[in-house]
């Protein structure tokens, strides 16, 4: 268990807290990276874990310690590997961005036997705004670099066939503590949907509604797919962050206030809605350029 205030004695108590909260996590996630960056003939990583973990975050963090081991580093996001996908065709059912059946597997396949044989290949791209593949990039593969895979499917058995071998690592990150606010108990996977109906209204366009129709199919594939295999990893990173919600709370709360009475999700928002009354707003400009934050806020002092 995790822990913090529902209201601070002062801002600056609430500017210290999220500072010390984020020297104890950088410190910490530094510890966990160097146990993988410190083996000499490491060729693959494979960053797994359930959606909004801080996956991107622990990513750059690879690549700055492997940097200074004088070791280049090219990461690769297995999301773009995922098929196109035809809302018009997808009727009442959320669309598949989850299982294996989402991603191209013989394209994955090809592309990876590619870079392990220093042979040029061409890498997707796949735009989360339309749902399709918007092209391809040329990538030349580095027979001295380092392949960071990363993506929730990182853990799936048939990705992990193609990246295992005595060369290579894995490391899994998910909030796995949960957090006391003030009394108010937030478990892990409540954390992971606050995240994320934030993160994708403020990066990828979504409605809250239209996330928590997407949760559904999420919290199902997580359960058959990814959380099975969480244990088996070489690394195993927590990326609870004790001020969280008191930061989540000024973006969180006017997006639920959008949903609807009649909507199917109402009950579950003036659920969560009720739940964070009462927690004070930390300012998001007190979390530092870089912190793993970045990923679900979006702040006011980004350019």
């Amino acid at each position: 268990m995790k822990y913090s205030k529902k209201k601070f004695d002062s801002i600056e108590e609430a500017k210290s807290f999220v500072a010390k909260t984020e020297q104890e996590f950088e410190a910490y996630l530094d510890r966990s990276i160097e146990k993988i960056c410190s083996i000499p003939d490491i060729k693959t990583v494979a960053l797994s874990g359930p959606t909004c973990s801080g996956k991107t975050t622990t990513a750059k963090k690879l690549i700055e310690d492997f940097s200074k081991h004088g070791r280049n580093v090219h990461v690769i996001s297995i999301d773009d590997f995922f098929s196109d996908v035809h809302i018009s065709d997808i009727g009442d059912e959320s669309p598949d961005f989850d299982s294996i059946d989402a991603l191209d597997l013989d394209m994955f396949i090809s592309c990876t036997q590619d870079i392990f044989n220093d042979r040029p290949t061409k890498i997707p791209r796949f735009d989360f705004i339309t749902g399709k593949r918007s092209g391809f990039y040329e990538f030349d593969p580095d027979p001295d670099g380092i392949y960071i895979f990363e993506g929730i499917q990182a853990i799936y058995p048939e990705i992990t066939a193609e990246l295992c071998g005595e060369r290579s690592r894995s490391v899994c990150i998910c909030p796995r503590s949960s957090l006391d606010v003030g009394g108010t108990v937030f478990e892990p996977n409540e954390i992971r949907l606050m995240r994320r109906i934030v993160r994708d209204r403020n990066f990828r366009g979504a409605s809250p509604e239209y996330t928590m129709f997407l949760w559904e199919n999420v919290r199902k594939n997580e359960d058959k797919n990814i959380f099975p295999h969480m244990g088996t990893e070489d690394v195993s990173i927590d990326s609870t962050i004790p001020y969280e919600i008191n930061i989540l709370t000024q973006f969180l709360r006017p997006m639920l206030d959008t949903i609807r009475s009649d909507s199917k999700y109402y009950r579950e928002a003036e659920r969560l809605m009720k739940k964070t009354e009462g927690i004070e707003s930390i300012p998001s400009i007190f979390v530092p350029n870089g912190a793993m934050y970045y990923e679900f806020i979006k702040n006011e002092h980004i350019n």
